[in-house]
């Protein structure tokens, strides 16, 4: 099996990709490559495609390795799509898996280029049409998709919130479509680390002991809707609340330096912004209530780790976080961008303590269902359903 992603770096997606690789119970051999890996979602610096592995051949083949070398940036799909066919010629995949809308149509064409017998796309968020890229490259996805769709061996999503769009963005039957929900080390940190951690994080950031604390984890982009935590936090700063709030915001982002400075025009000390961190599990111990604001999620890690962790955690209603935390009992919902909503249920859990730790126990019960080793078997067993049928001729 050969996955291509846009570059490992710290992701969901990639997440999984490394359980596959590194599963020690897969039944499979998993390989993966990284599309640009130089300029990737979260900024990674000084990494860089192999020369070696591309300069090669005569002249023309030299050529195109220069470019691949050279020019592997987003938007120069020909060049990717050289790249990638010149991985499958080497490592002669019989099972090629292409995660996320655009690596999809470059997987998709460079494997028909290269004869690989059979191709799976892995869908990891909403159709494009939410506007995560341009109306004009949103149109020619769709059309790509409709095309390419037919001729897949199998599409898999890690949801069924994504399942529901993807089939009506492509007009796909829902029962084509394969759910294979992600997997979190459920394993959490003893209960004396926790305790060590919480005080030292506390102290780092100069958080009193009995300050409620509100963590989000995640990328900063427009989708994301880090924004709207201030403004939760606006509303909050507003209610006679018997402890002092603070917020510990973990990521890096283009919208990052925009929610910094809506945060400190409004004068709001209270925002605590560590940029991106390796610290994730220890900031989780120090902190009482996750939230997750996001437009749209396929399906949050970060949230779902934040339950392992035995958070009470808020989340948006468009996620397939619905697959995992059930409304009410695991988790609670707001429509997404919807302040106020978010507002009342962090008072709710911040004046009822008893309400906010069922809440978590629920969660951590919850979501030790969604373990590593059950996301390797599930996706392995629709390996097995794609593998049992003939591949294209190579």
């Amino acid at each position: 099996m050969f996955h291509v992603t846009t570059s490992f770096d710290l992701g969901g997606t990639q997440t999984q990709i490394k359980h596959l690789c590194t599963a020690t119970t897969g039944r499979y051999e998993h390989h993966a490559a990284e599309m640009f890996p130089e300029l990737n979602y979260l900024f990674r610096q000084g990494v860089a495609v192999a020369p070696a592995r591309y300069v090669t051949g005569g002249p023309l083949k030299r050529l195109i390795g220069r470019l691949i070398v050279n020019r592997n940036r987003r938007g120069f799909h020909l060049v990717q799509i050289a790249k990638l066919v010149r991985d499958f010629r080497i490592e002669r995949p019989g099972v090629v898996v292409g995660w996320g809308h655009e690596m999809c149509v470059t997987t998709f064409v460079a494997a028909a280029i290269a004869r690989v017998p059979r191709i799976v796309f892995c869908i990891r968020t909403v159709n494009p049409a939410f506007g995560w890229v341009e109306p004009t490259f949103a149109a020619l996805l769709l059309k790509a998709f409709r095309r390419m769709t037919p001729l897949v061996n199998k599409t898999v999503v890690n949801s069924t919130f994504l399942r529901d769009d993807h089939g009506r963005w492509v007009g796909m039957d829902l029962g084509e479509i394969a759910v294979c929900a992600n997997g979190i080390a459920t394993q959490t940190l003893p209960a004396e680390r926790r305790q060590e951690a919480r005080t030292r994080v506390r102290a780092q950031y100069g958080i009193a002991a009995d300050a409620v604390v509100i963590t989000n984890v995640g990328r900063f982009y427009p989708e994301k809707g880090q924004l709207s935590l201030v403004k939760a936090n606006g509303l909050l700063l507003q209610r006679p609340l018997a402890k002092p709030v603070v917020w510990i915001l973990c990521g890096d982002g283009p919208t990052l330096p925009g929610v910094q400075a809506a945060a400190t025009d409004q004068g709001m000390s209270n925002m605590i912004f560590t940029g991106r961190t390796a610290a994730v599990q220890d900031i989780l111990a120090a902190s009482d209530i996750f939230v997750m604001p996001s437009d749209f999620e396929g399906m949050p890690n970060a949230l779902m780790e934040a339950m392992a962790a035995t958070l009470p955690c808020v989340s948006t209603t468009r996620s397939g976080a619905r697959d995992v935390a059930r409304d009410g009992i695991d988790a609670l919902y707001y429509e997404p961008g919807d302040a106020g909503a978010l507002a009342r249920h962090l008072e709710g859990l911040i004046v009822d303590p008893a309400t906010a730790r069922a809440l978590a126990a629920s969660a951590a019960a919850r979501v030790a269902e969604f373990s590593v080793p059950r996301f390797v078997g599930t996706f392995e067993a629709i390996l097995d359903e794609v593998t049992s049928t003939p591949g294209r001729d190579t």
